[in-house]
């Protein structure tokens, strides 16, 4: 099987250590979500129920580990959706990338259905913002992409055309009238050029004397797991020394005291705050009630007589109307646009729509016979 644009960039993911994707499939990101399906023992992807809690999520999860967030979401409205989770990651400054789809090349600019040009609605959000209309540059610019979130600790956005995201990675559709040629990248962060071991590059720690490279939170203690060389060398504000090997990013040895305990202690402490105000805000409320239990009232006191609405005797017969009308709405969403269906299909396809449309109306009958479209 060859390798596609989506798992390339599955793989790559991998590399920088990423092990979590939280979005929404959609039919723009078809290739990605095979990609994702591909790399399935080392990337699990969490299904959300909206694409904005993909983005509120990916950010939840970068504060809380220290690592990277990644978000995806379907082309057109699914990728506006992720703006205010990526805007909450931009202002606090949390390192995401933002994976997004796109309609096919050959109709962009055509004012296709729900074609949004992303890569300029993501420009005052994303520091590192590309659209990747070819294979080849793959996977340099996932590389640059993670680099910038991390480096800046803020957001990267990537979007892959359709026919990109299925497109053989090593797929090279245009000639070449120049010398250039895609870069050649590590799935690593370069350190600072000029820094010398015993000094410290602004927002950078010292190595502590047992060689741990752990954050100043356990500089020179026993409580970091272990002391390996790779620790923490993909972190923007890792070990300063010379000679590092920056291997693989993102391992799973943490510090497990300093700001970490820092953070779980202000944690608790913002909790007790918050019972402390529940449990004052009900005693006041018990000492100011004007009857410690509540006032017994009948349901209809107001001198007017009970009336049933008709909304109120929805039967559950009346359940069959309704997965109806749903079953219209997403066969008519498979079937569009329409003449492209019956030009492709066939007589088929005007028979299976007409029955479909039959069946309907009889259930539209059934349910005006039972009195459910009456107000009164």
């Amino acid at each position: 099987m060859t390798e596609i644009v989506g798992e390339s960039l599955a793989r790559r993911l991998v590399a920088w250590g990423v092990h979590t994707v939280f979005g929404l499939p959609g039919d723009g990101i078809n290739g990605l979500m095979d990609g994702f399906r591909r790399q399935r023992e080392q990337l699990r992807f969490i299904l959300v129920q909206h694409e904005e809690a993909a983005a509120f999520m990916a950010t939840g999860y970068a504060k809380a580990t220290g690592r990277l967030g990644v978000c995806a979401a379907t082309s057109g409205p699914g990728a506006i959706h992720l703006l205010n989770g990526l805007y909450d990651a931009k202002l606090d400054h949390v390192p995401i990338l933002a994976l997004t789809g796109m309609q096919e090349t050959s109709v962009l600019g055509t004012h296709y259905q729900q074609e949004v040009h992303l890569e300029r609605l993501y420009a005052d959000v994303a520091a590192y913002n590309v659209m990747v209309t070819n294979p080849q540059q793959m996977p340099g610019v996932v590389d640059l992409a993670v680099r910038n979130a991390l480096a800046k600790r803020t957001v990267s956005h990537l979007t892959f055309p359709n026919d990109v995201q299925v497109a053989d990675v090593g797929e090279d559709p245009y000639r070449h009238v120049g010398p250039g040629s895609p870069p050649a990248t590590m799935a690593t962060l370069a350190l600072p050029p000029r820094a010398r071991r015993g000094t410290v590059t602004p927002g950078l720690p010292r190595q502590s004397r047992n060689g741990c490279r752990c954050r100043p939170c356990c500089s020179g203690r026993s409580h970091c797991r272990a002391a390996s060389p790779h620790l923490f060398a993909a972190i923007p504000y890792g070990y300063a020394g010379e000679n590092v090997d920056v291997g693989p990013a993102w391992p799973a040895e943490l510090c497990v005291d300093g700001a970490i305990m820092q953070a779980l202690v202000n944690v608790a402490a913002m909790a007790g705050v918050a019972v402390a105000v529940v449990v004052g805000l009900y005693a006041v409320h018990r000492l100011a009630a004007v009857a410690a239990d509540p006032l017994r009232a009948g349901p209809f006191l107001s001198g007017v007589r009970p009336e049933q609405h008709a909304v109120s005797r929805f039967h559950v017969r009346w359940y069959v109307l309704t997965m109806l009308f749903l079953a219209f709405d997403i066969e008519m969403l498979f079937m569009y646009p329409w003449a492209l269906v019956v030009a492709q299909v066939g007589v088929k396809a005007v028979v299976e729509m007409f029955a479909f449309l039959a069946v309907l109306m009889a259930g539209v009958v059934y349910a005006w016979r039972e009195g459910v479209l009456r107000w009164s």
